[in-house]
C-alpha cells in the first residue's frame, strides 16, 4: 500500500514537471504551486491530472510510464484550460470527468502510433481535447470564443487581506523592456495564466532545475521576438503573446531535450525560425474559420517534423538523439560528452585483431611505400623484439619473428576465396604478378569482408564456403606476393573480391602498448604502434557475477554496514543500495563496467562506483584504462551553473577514471589492481581519490581508500 501511495505521489510531481521534459519532483511540486495562484484553474488541473492517473493504474498500463507523468502532463493542461473556460458548475465537473478519460485514450493512442516512428506525441492529446472543448462552448454559449483564453476576469488566490492580484498589478507596473515584459507573459500562458508574476515564478524554478532549458527558451524566444517585429508580423494582427509560447517550447523540446544540447542544435533551432513563423501564421489564419486557437499546434507540428527528418539521417554526428533521455538537459549533455566516446565500440561489429600476443604496426593507413588512394585504409603487422623484426642479419625468412606465426579470424565468418599455392619470396624480393600472395576472403555481414593476404604457402585451414568461428586459426604468416619480408597485411572491405577498395573500419577491445597496455574501445592502430588483444582470465572473473535477485553484505570503515541488491531493468542490470542510490553495470565477456549512477553519494556503492568504473578481465597483462565519468554524477561545486550555461560550447570541469593492473603481484594469493578519481578545472587538478581494489580468492573485493589525509576501507561479500 505506500509503494502504491509513493507511485501516486511521484506520478502527480512528474506529470507537472514534464509538462517541460524534465523529470524533478521539487520542479514539480513548484509548478503546482504556481498554478494554484488561480485557484479554480489549479484544482481543476490537479483533479484531471489525479483521475488520469488513477484511471491508469486501474486499467494496469505500465507503472513506470504512469509515474514518469507520460500520461499526466496533458491532462493537467486541459484541466487548466477548463478551469479557464468556465466558472464552477456541474458542467465544469462533468467535463473534468469526460476529457480526463478522453485526454487518457488519446494519450495512449498516439503514444502508440509515434512510438513506431520513436518521436514524442507531445501535446496533441490536450490540443485535441482544447479544440473539442471550445467548440462545444461554441454551441452552449453563442459569445464564447478564443478571447476566453486571454483571463478577462480570472480568479485570483486570496488569504485574508493578502490577494495574488495585488502583487501581479504592482509586477504589471514595474517597467521593464516589453520583449521580457513578453516572454515573462508567454511562458505563463501555457499554464493560461498571461501575467508576470506567473511567468517570472516558473522562470525561476525552471532556471533552477535546467540552466540549459532556461537559456534556450529565452534566447530563441528573444531571436522570434526580433524577427516577428523585423517581419511587421503585427500586421496579421496576431497578438506575439498568444503563440510566443511556440518558440520557447521548441527550443526546450528540440534544442536541448529530444536533441543533446550542443552548437549544432542551437543552428538547427535558428534553422527551424522561419518555418515556425509559417505555422503560426498559417495554423492561426485557418483555424480562425472556426473560432479555435493555434495555440502549441505550431511547436508541436514543426517538433514533430524536424525530429522525424533527423531520425531518417545516414549519419548523425552532429546533431545527436540521447541514448537515454534523462531527467534534464544538462544530463543528456553530460552522459552524451562522456559516453559518445566510452561507448562508441558498441555501434560498430565487434573485430579483434587477427593474431596472438604484441605485434606491430609497419606500415598503416596511406602508407609510404603502399596502401594508397582507394587501398589506402590496410594494415601490415610485424612482430618485433627489441625494435628489431628478425634475429641474426635477417637473411631467411624464418629469422623475421612474425614468419609462421598463425593468423586468426577477427570475428565469425564465412569464407569466400582462398588462394594457397603462391611461393614464399626470399628477403628483399617480391612477386608482382601475384600482388597479394596467398590471402584468404572472410565475409562477415553484408557489405563487410576482411582479406588476410601474403601467407605462408599450404599453411591455410580453411576453404572456400567453411563457416569459421571467431578466433579460429586459419593460416600461418608468410612472405608471398609482393612481400620483401614478412609481415600480415589486413584489411576491410565492401566487395567480396582481391583486389577491391578497402574500407574504414575499426578494431574493437585491443590493448595498445605505451608504458602499460592501454586498453581502447575502438580505433585504428597506428603507425608504429604495438598492439594485441585481451586475453581474458578467470582469476577475477567471479568477484563481477552480480546476478538478479543477489543481495550482497557490504562493510565500510565510514558507512558502517550496508545491503545491495541487484535488479533487472529493461534488459539492464543495477545495484541498489539502501539508501536507495542505484548504480547501472554490465557484466561482459572482457570487462566489467558501469554506465550511470543516480541517488544519495554518501554511500559504499558510490565508491565502489568510482574505483570499479571499468575493470577489465584479465589478470596475465599489465593493463590500464582511461575514461571519464558524467560529469552529472560527481560534485562540481559553485561551478555547476556556469558549467551547465556553457556545456554545448566548452567544457572546462572533467571527472578522470585511470585504472592500472600492474606485473602481477601477490598478496598471499589475493591480487590487486590501482585506479583514481581525479576532477580537473581548467586542466589544473583540485582533487584527488586513489583506490585499491583486491580480488580474494574468497570471491570477495575488498576496496582501500586513500582521500587527502584519511584511509579508509570498503569490504563486499559476495
Amino acid at each position: 500500500m505506500k509503494s502504491e501511495i509513493r507511485l501516486f505521489f511521484d506520478s502527480l510531481l512528474f506529470s507537472y514537471s514534464s509538462i517541460f521534459f524534465t523529470q524533478n519532483k521539487w520542479f514539480g511540486s513548484v509548478l503546482c504551486c504556481i498554478t494554484m495562484l488561480y485557484p479554480l484553474q489549479g484544482i481543476c488541473g490537479l483533479f484531471c491530472c489525479m483521475l488520469v492517473n488513477a484511471i491508469s493504474l486501474s486499467l494496469s498500463l505500465n507503472r513506470e510510464k504512469i509515474r514518469s507523468g507520460l500520461y499526466g502532463f496533458n491532462a493537467i493542461m486541459i484541466g487548466l484550460a477548463l478551469g479557464a473556460i468556465y466558472p464552477y458548475s456541474e458542467t465544469l465537473v462533468v467535463l473534468i470527468f469526460a476529457l480526463s478519460l478522453l485526454v487518457l485514450m488519446l494519450t495512449v493512442a498516439m503514444e502508440g502510433f509515434f512510438k513506431k516512428y520513436n518521436l514524442p506525441f507531445l501535446a496533441f492529446p490536450f490540443l485535441a481535447c482544447l479544440w473539442i472543448v471550445l467548440l462545444l462552448s461554441q454551441q452552449l454559449d453563442a459569445g464564447v470564443s478564443t478571447d476566453v483564453l486571454l483571463f478577462t476576469s480570472p480568479q485570483y488566490l486570496t488569504m485574508g487581506e493578502f490577494s495574488v492580484y495585488t502583487l501581479i498589478e504592482k509586477l504589471n507596473n514595474v517597467e521593464m523592456p516589453i520583449c521580457f515584459d513578453l516572454f515573462l507573459k508567454s511562458i505563463g500562458v501555457l499554464f493560461f495564466q498571461s501575467d508576470r508574476l506567473t511567468g517570472l515564478l516558473i522562470s525561476i524554478a525552471l532556471f533552477c532545475v535546467s540552466r540549459l532549458s532556461f537559456c534556450y527558451a529565452l534566447g530563441f524566444f528573444l531571436s522570434g521576438y526580433f524577427c516577428y517585429n523585423f517581419l511587421g508580423a503585427e500586421l496579421f494582427h496576431i497578438p506575439y503573446l498568444f503563440f510566443g509560447f511556440n518558440f520557447i517550447f521548441t527550443a526546450i523540446a528540440v534544442g536541448c531535450c529530444y536533441l543533446v544540447p550542443s552548437f549544432f542544435s542551437i543552428l538547427g533551432l535558428f534553422l527551424l525560425l522561419p518555418s515556425l513563423f509559417i505555422v503560426v501564421f498559417s495554423s492561426t489564419r485557418f483555424l480562425s474559420y472556426l473560432f479555435l486557437p493555434s495555440f502549441s499546434l505550431s511547436f508541436c507540428l514543426v517538433s514533430i517534423l524536424y525530429l522525424y527528418v533527423l531520425r531518417l539521417r545516414e549519419n548523425s554526428n552532429s546533431l545527436r538523439f540521447p541514448f537515454i533521455i534523462e531527467n534534464t538537459p544538462e544530463e543528456n549533455f553530460y552522459y552524451d560528452n562522456v559516453n559518445n566516446k566510452r561507448f562508441k565500440y558498441l555501434s560498430y561489429f565487434p573485430f579483434s585483431l587477427p593474431f596472438l600476443g604484441e605485434w606491430t604496426v609497419k606500415q598503416g593507413y596511406n602508407g609510404e611505400y603502399t596502401h594508397k588512394d582507394e587501398w589506402r585504409y590496410a594494415w601490415d603487422f610485424v612482430v618485433e623484439v627489441d625494435n628489431m623484426q628478425f634475429k641474426g642479419n635477417g637473411e631467411r625468412v624464418e629469422d623475421y619473428y612474425c614468419y609462421e606465426k598463425p593468423v586468426l579470424a577477427p570475428a565469425a565468418a564465412i569464407v569466400i576465396s582462398v588462394c594457397n599455392g603462391i611461393e614464399d619470396n626470399l628477403v628483399g624480393q617480391v612477386n608482382k604478378e601475384n600482388n597479394w600472395g596467398n590471402y584468404i576472403i572472410l565475409k562477415h555481414f553484408e557489405g563487410c569482408f576482411s582479406v588476410l593476404a601474403h601467407l605462408k604457402i599450404d599453411s591455410i585451414k580453411c576453404a572456400p564456403g567453411d563457416v569459421i568461428s571467431h578466433g579460429q586459426e586459419l593460416a600461418l604468416c608468410g612472405n608471398s606476393g609482393y612481400s620483401p619480408y614478412p609481415h600480415l597485411h589486413f584489411q576491410f572491405q565492401k566487395s567480396p573480391y582481391i583486389g577491391a577498395p578497402t574500407q574504414n573500419y575499426p578494431f574493437t577491445y585491443y590493448l595498445s602498448k605505451t608504458n602499460n597496455l592501454e586498453w581502447v574501445a575502438s580505433g585504428v592502430p597506428k603507425l608504429d604502434e604495438v598492439v594485441t588483444n585481451l586475453s581474458v582470465s578467470n582469476f577475477n572473473v567471479a568477484n563481477y557475477l552480480f546476478c538478479e535477485g543477489n543481495k550482497i553484505d557490504v562493510n565500510s570503515t565510514r558507512f558502517g554496514s550496508e545491503s545491495w541488491s541487484v535488479h533487472s531493468y529493461l534488459g539492464g542490470y543495477y545495484l541498489q543500495s539502501g539508501n536507495g542510490a542505484k548504480a547501472w553495470f554490465v557484466n561482459d565477456s572482457k570487462s566489467f563496467y558501469f554506465q550511470r549512477f543516480v541517488g544519495n553519494k554518501k554511500c559504499a556503492l558510490y565508491y565502489f562506483y568510482l574505483s570499479n568504473f571499468r575493470v577489465l578481465k584479465s589478470t596475465g597483462q599489465n593493463w590500464s584504462v582511461k575514461e571519464q565519468f558524467p560529469a552529472s554524477n560527481c560534485n562540481m561545486g559553485c561551478l555547476k551553473w556556469l558549467q551547465d550555461i556553457l556545456a554545448p560550447f566548452v567544457t572546462f570541469i572533467k571527472f578522470n577514471y585511470n585504472s592500472v593492473l600492474p606485473d602481477m603481484h601477490l598478496h598471499s594469493e589475493n591480487l590487486a589492481f590501482y585506479s583514481s578519481f581525479k576532477k580537473e578545472i581548467f586542466g589544473r587538478l583540485v582533487e584527488q581519490l586513489n583506490f585499491e581494489t583486491i580480488w580474494t580468492t574468497a570471491n570477495n573485493i575488498r576496496l582501500n581508500i586513500k582521500e587527502r589525509d584519511d584511509e579508509w576501507f570498503i569490504k563486499i561479500n559476495l
